[in-house]
């Protein structure tokens, strides 16, 4: 399984490089997408 990637100025960028340093405020994090959204975050960047 491949990383999932962002595109920035120089090229793709990987999920943890692009949320580096951010922070993330996630609501609706009960329903279907939310949940996955969560889960795959976490997985990604701890």
């Amino acid at each position: 399984m491949t990383t999932p990637t962002t595109v920035g100025p120089s090229g793709p960028l990987a999920i943890s490089e692009a949320l580096s340093g951010r922070r993330i405020l996630v609501t609706g994090a009960t329903g279907f997408l939310g949940t996955a959204l969560v889960e795959r975050l976490l997985r990604t960047v701890p």
